[in-house]
Order: structure tokens, then C-alpha cells, then sequence
């Protein structure tokens, strides 16, 4: 697992690390699905968006976070 301090936005952060990475916080939650840090909590609080803390730090994982858009997508 890779742990990204400061990514490109979406896509072009898989492309440039071929693996499945760490994202920390909202803000880059956000950054990576291309929507607005505030969207992040609801998508968290209504649709299942799968994230999890790592103390008080909402974290998620790339690889999760493209499984849950192709889900959603398909519904």
C-alpha cells in the first residue's frame, strides 16, 4: 500500500502509481472522486461510501473507492 501526500486528481493518481493507495482525509478523498469534500460526508453518511479512521483521520482506499463507483454505477 502506498501512502500519497499530494495527488493529481482522479484517474491520473492510479496511472502514475499502478497500485492501490492510501488516501487521508476528506479534502483528498474528494480530490481523487472529483467532487467537493462536503459531498465526501454525505456520500459517507447516506450511500455507503467505504471509508474507515485511522484515529480521527477518515481514510479510504483507491481500489475500494473505484469498486463502490462501478457498484453504483450498475445499480
Amino acid at each position: 500500500m502506498t501512502i500519497m501526500k499530494i495527488e493529481p486528481r482522479g484517474e491520473s493518481l492510479r496511472m502514475a502509481t499502478g497500485k492501490n493507495c492510501l488516501l487521508q482525509g476528506d479534502k483528498r478523498i474528494a480530490r481523487y472522486l472529483d467532487i467537493s469534500p462536503r459531498r465526501v460526508k454525505y456520500l459517507r453518511r447516506t450511500y455507503g461510501l467505504p471509508v474507515f479512521q485511522i484515529g480521527r483521520t477518515v481514510c479510504a482506499l483507491t481500489e475500494r473507492l473505484d469498486a463502490w463507483k462501478e457498484e453504483r454505477a450498475s445499480a
